[in-house]
């Protein structure tokens, strides 16, 4: 017998409409698309009705600035493609032929029926994007502090995934009239670059290492589907470059342990680093971590400001949505501290796509300007 269909609680609902206008404002209509049939027609009443229904009724924002229960949801159904459990579904996907909209609909609501159980383990956790673009917004702000203070760097990465953004001094980065990274790196990333054109500058890490509370491994390949799932399946290139990140990953595997971000900065900020400029940073994460651990990390963040100095500087740099601008981007900002001052110096670095597409740079190319 046919499983019954109810219709998503509203909130889920819209949700799904926010996630749909910015999957179509990144460039993925398809992305859009699933969004749009899902908030139409909701799932097959089980075990995935039942874990979005109460995902939806807890008191958090489920929406792209905050859980992103949306994208967690397309992100289950695009890992059944990638490893082949659903070859119905995987026809009305990319690169296939569009099916149109009713044979996709159907194809959805059969996998939800089919494939419920595993759907609804996937859907428990946060989403796992550790997009690589970003690695394109985080070098300037590093070649900033490298000119700066002419240290080798610490790196501690919050909210890190698999670390692939750990790696990103094995990406060639291309801005157009200049560049970052190495030339053969089998990493190219591409981007609409507005600003001063930076000068070459020497950038060594000299210790790297980030956590997550559910570090994604990556050892099998169902371990790579599983993060190549959050790619949207209509953009090939990030496809490509997602799978030339994992590929280097596997020969350099980035260091995340699991533990939550405040208890992991206050580990590392409490291991002295002469002669290094300790970055802590974070992108499009912090929305993820309860509020605690924002307020515990945030404090501990500052009190080991207030002890830097000229030889042991420590920098916090934040690449996350503040949804301003019409929606545009997500903001750079970086707070410095080398005791000139106790409350750090503050930069308002850039506007960037929240995948590195493109990067408005506002401030100048050395912290002096």
């Amino acid at each position: 017998m046919a499983s019954t269909t109810s219709p998503l609680p509203p909130r889920l609902v819209e949700a799904l409409g926010a996630q749909a206008k910015a999957c179509a404002e990144l460039g993925s209509n398809f992305s859009a698309l699933l969004c749009a049939l899902l908030a139409r027609d909701g799932v097959p009443d089980g075990p995935v009705s039942r874990v979005l229904h109460e995902l939806t009724n807890a008191h958090v924002d489920i929406g792209p600035a905050g859980a992103s229960l949306p994208l967690r949801l397309i992100g289950s159904l695009h890992r059944l493609v990638l490893d082949g459990t659903d070859p119905v579904l995987a026809a009305a996907y990319p690169p296939a032929m569009h099916p149109g909209e009713s044979a996709l609909a159907s194809a959805l609501t059969d996998a939800f029926s089919k494939h419920g159980e595993r759907i609804a383990e996937f859907l428990q956790s946060a989403p796992q994007t550790n997009e690589t673009g970003r690695s394109a917004v985080l070098a300037p702000a590093l070649a900033l502090l490298a000119a700066r203070y002419e240290l080798p760097f610490k790196l501690s990465e919050l909210g890190a995934s698999a670390g692939l953004n750990l790696n990103w001094p094995l990406y060639k980065i291309d801005y157009g009239q200049w560049s970052i990274g190495p030339g053969d790196s089998t990493l190219k990333i591409g981007v609409r670059w507005h600003g001063p054109t930076f000068d070459a500058v020497a950038m060594a890490v000299d210790d790297a290492k980030g956590c997550d509370l559910h570090p994604m491994p990556l050892e099998t390949d169902e371990q790579r589907n599983a993060m190549l799932a959050y790619v949207w399946p209509d953009q090939p290139d990030r496809l490509a470059r997602m799978r030339a990140a994992l590929a280097i990953a596997q020969e350099r595997t980035p260091v995340v342990v699991p533990m939550d971000a405040a208890c992991f900065v206050a580990e590392r900020l409490a291991q002295p680093s002469p002669g290094l400029c300790h970055m802590v940073y974070h992108t499009i994460a912090w929305q993820y971590f309860p509020g605690n651990q924002q307020k515990a990390a945030q404090e501990a963040i500052e009190a080991a400001g207030e002890q830097a100095t000229s030889d042991a500087p420590l920098a916090w740099l934040r690449f996350e949505s503040d949804k301003q601008a019409g929606g545009k981007g997500a903001k750079l900002d970086m707070v410095v501290w080398d005791g000139t001052s106790p409350s750090g110096q503050h930069y308002e670095l850039a506007r960037a796509d929240f995948h590195g597409r493109w990067v408005h740079w506002t401030a100048g190319k050395t912290l002096e300007q």
